[in-house]
């Protein structure tokens, strides 16, 4: 009776930890939520400053809250730096103006300008902006691939060395460690069996009966074979890692990549 009664004291002190949990998360989601609403309302009243005539006051809490806000997703930021290229616009800064709509394009590149809300100066600054945005998303994209193959060269060189290397170091390290771990047993199984099939087939030379020689036959069949197998999966994963490493993307955190500012 008291192990019973002790185990339901246990069950109910964890449905109550896992409430807690619950109503923690809820709040912390539920603060998270009013963030995002303030970032919207922060937003929304910059287009007010911007068109009540402010620009200086816009400009300058666009760039406090780019600032102040490290984890703002991608399309407020894309929203800021709008507002940032419509000051620029107002301020008669063309230069600026474009690199803040190619960054807003580089962060949201579904922008388009809006015939409706946007003046002619805007939309041709836009426009130009636009073709500059392209060349820097070219530019992006070779360094990228520069990077990637890189990194794919020097995979399939640790490859070389050992199966599974390369794929670890390509943040695949799953994938890595499975290829080892086959290889490592192939390996093993091919060496055993290369050391046991002399002994057999020396055994199975050796038999004194027909039934004994049937039985060492067998065994020394059995061992033949595992060796063949064993060989080739070894030889088979060898070659996939190193080809896999010098061909597949690898999964390489975004910070990680050559900036724009990198040579």
């Amino acid at each position: 009776m008291p192990l019973r009664v002790l185990t339901y004291a246990v069950l109910i002190l964890v449905m109550l930890l896992a409430t807690g949990v619950q109503a923690q998360d809820g709040f912390r989601y539920g603060n998270g939520s009013a963030g995002a609403n303030d970032t919207l309302n922060s937003v929304a009243s910059l287009y007010q400053l911007y068109e009540s005539g402010q620009i200086a006051e816009a400009e300058y809490q666009a760039f406090k809250m780019l600032d102040a806000s490290p984890n703002l997703n991608r399309t407020d930021q894309a929203n800021f730096h709008l507002i940032l290229a419509f000051c620029a616009a107002a301020n008669d800064d063309e230069d600026n103006s474009v690199r803040q709509f190619v960054q807003a394009l580089r962060l949201n590149p579904n922008l388009s300008p809006d015939p409706v809300t946007w003046s002619p100066k805007i939309r041709r600054i836009f426009n130009k902006a636009y073709p500059e945005y392209l060349k820097e998303l070219a530019k992006e994209r070779s360094r990228r691939s520069a990077f990637e193959g890189e990194l794919n060269l020097q995979a399939s060189f640790r490859s070389l060395y050992l199966p599974g290397l390369g794929q670890i170091s390509k943040q695949e390290k799953r994938k890595g460690i499975t290829l080892l771990a086959f290889f490592g047993a192939g390996s093993a199984i091919f060496i055993y069996s290369q050391i046991e099939l002399p002994r057999a087939r020396n055994r199975y030379v050796d038999a004194s009966t027909p039934q004994d020689a049937v039985v060492r036959w067998s065994h020394y069949r059995d061992t033949y074979r595992t060796a063949v197998i064993s060989g080739a999966l070894a030889g088979v994963i060898y070659l996939y890692s190193f080809a896999d490493a010098l061909w597949s993307p690898p999964r390489v955190p975004s910070q990680d990549y050559p900036t724009p500012e990198s040579p």
